[in-house]
């Protein structure tokens, strides 16, 4: 069924935005062009209908209509399996840029000696009285910057230095790990190494886990690298950006705050 606007409004559309009349137009060559509809299909083999796919995501080099440049393309199939993009940040910033990273950095410093003076983590007062407030948002900053992988190398690595082994029984049967928690040589406790470093509690015992089960192998989540069986076909998608990008290039795309 179809929507139609108002009679009073139609006369507003048609002056103001000649461009919609054709709206209908090209949606409905959309339809017809990239999108295949049959109720009567049924899917009996999976791996054929991938097959498939990967045949036409390969005769995408020679499609002279695509909208995408290659790179682009090459970026979106990575962003697709989920591949970490590597860019050089710094060689993108201009000095205006910068100034303004080194500002949210002092301003980042400011709000981290802040929240010091109001957390209360230990009957010592270890932030307080113990650690360098400089040094501390330093850690802190260079350890929120580093990729999650390195994170875990570095606690593991931590952990390791630190760590006791305490016989808890007369056979000693039974071990306890024990760990001393320091800060630039001062001694600490928990709750003080957590707030430096910016770590809750359920991530150190994860990594206390697997330190006691896998060694200082990397952390891999079970389903990294593994695309959804609900994800949309990649060619499906660049299917949808060409068009979008070929309408644009035709008829413009409105404001959002219109």
């Amino acid at each position: 069924m179809e929507n139609f606007t108002h009679p009073l409004l139609n006369s507003i559309f048609s002056e103001t935005h000649q461009e919609l009349q054709t709206l209908q137009k090209d949606f409905s060559y959309l339809q017809t062009h990239f999108v295949n509809i049959d109720n009567n299909l049924e899917i009996e083999n999976y791996e054929e209908i991938l097959e498939e796919e990967e045949e036409e995501e390969e005769n995408y080099e020679d499609n002279e209509y695509l909208f995408i440049s290659e790179s682009k393309l090459q970026k979106y199939q990575q962003i697709y399996n989920k591949i970490k993009i590597i860019e050089n940040f710094e060689d993108n910033l201009n000095n205006n840029k910068i100034e303004k990273s080194e500002k949210i950095i002092n301003n980042n410093e400011e709000d981290f000696i802040k929240k010091i003076n109001k957390t209360i983590c230990c009957q010592n007062n270890c932030l307080k009285e113990k650690i360098n407030t400089k040094k501390a948002f330093l850690r802190n900053f260079n350890f929120q910057n580093l990729s999650k992988n390195n994170q875990d190398s570095f606690l593991m690595g931590y952990f390791i230095g630190i760590s006791n082994l305490k016989n808890t029984s007369k056979g000693n049967k039974r071990v306890r790990i024990s760990y001393d928690y320091s800060f630039d040589s001062e001694e600490i406790f928990l709750q003080a190494f957590k707030f430096i470093y910016g770590v809750g509690s359920t991530r150190i015992e994860n990594i206390r886990t697997h330190l006691s089960t896998e060694d200082i192998k990397i952390r891999v989540h079970k389903s990294a690298g593994k695309l959804s069986h609900t994800a949309i076909f990649f060619s499906t998608i660049i299917n949808i950006i060409n068009f979008t990008l070929s309408y644009a290039n035709k008829w413009g795309l409105p404001s959002p705050g219109i």
